[in-house]
C-alpha cells in the first residue's frame, strides 16, 4: 500500500495542488471583505476563520469538492468535519484515549471513533464524485485524481530526477520507497478507506 500511494506525495504533485489551495485563500479573503464592508465590523474569530479555511482546503484538495465555507456556512461537508475535529466532546477524547491506549479492546467492542453517519457520508462522498468523474472524463490535480490513477495502476514517480526545486520546503529528494512497480488491485473501499 505505502509502495503505491506513496507518488501521490511527491513535490511535482502537491505543487500541481497550490492552484486549488490559493483559490480557497482568494475565497477567505473575498469573504472577510464583504463581511467588513456589509456589517462595518473587522472583528473576527480567527479559530472560526481557520477551521473553514482548512476544511475547503481538504474539501477541494481531498475530494475534489468545493465548498465554500465562508459564504454557505451551513453546508454538510462543513457540519460534519465539524463533528469531527470537535476535540472539546468528552465522548470523543475518551474514544480516542481509548484508542491511544488498549486498541485491541476498541476493535472487540466494535466502538469506532466517529459514528457511522461520518463514516457514510466521507464514504458517498468519495464514491460518487469518482463515479463522476469515472462517467465524464474529469481529471483535476487532486487527492481523489490521483487515487484514481492508483486503482488503474497508472500512478507512478515523476521521472523527471534532473528537476530541482532550490527555493521553499519542497526541496526533499523523492524517496525510492514505491518506484518498483507494485501489481496491487485497489477497489473503491480501499480508495474510501485511504
Amino acid at each position: 500500500m505505502r509502495s503505491t500511494l506513496s507518488p501521490m506525495f511527491t513535490g511535482s504533485k502537491m505543487r500541481l495542488m497550490h492552484s486549488l489551495v490559493a483559490t480557497v485563500g482568494q475565497q477567505s479573503v473575498s469573504s472577510l471583505k464583504e463581511n467588513i464592508k456589509t456589517s462595518g465590523n473587522n472583528d473576527f474569530d480567527f479559530r472560526e476563520l481557520a477551521s473553514k479555511f482548512t476544511v475547503d482546503v481538504i474539501a477541494t484538495t481531498a475530494y475534489g469538492i468545493e465548498v465554500d465555507s465562508f459564504k454557505h456556512p451551513e453546508n454538510e461537508f462543513f457540519k460534519i468535519t465539524e463533528q469531527i475535529t470537535n476535540f472539546g466532546s468528552p465522548k470523543l477524547v475518551m474514544k480516542l484515549v481509548g484508542y491511544l491506549t488498549v486498541p485491541s479492546i476498541m476493535r472487540a467492542l466494535k466502538i469506532t471513533l466517529f459514528g457511522k453517519k461520518v463514516e457514510n457520508f466521507f464514504e458517498e462522498a468519495v464514491h460518487e464524485m469518482m463515479k463522476v468523474r469515472e462517467e465524464k472524463g474529469i481529471i483535476r490535480h487532486d487527492m481523489l485524481n490521483l487515487l484514481i490513477q492508483a486503482k488503474k495502476g497508472s500512478l507512478s514517480h515523476d521521472t523527471k530526477e534532473n528537476e530541482k526545486i532550490t527555493e521553499g520546503f519542497a526541496t526533499v529528494e523523492e524517496s525510492h520507497v514505491g518506484k518498483t512497480e507494485v501489481k496491487r488491485v485497489w477497489d473503491d473501499d480501499d480508495l474510501v478507506a485511504q
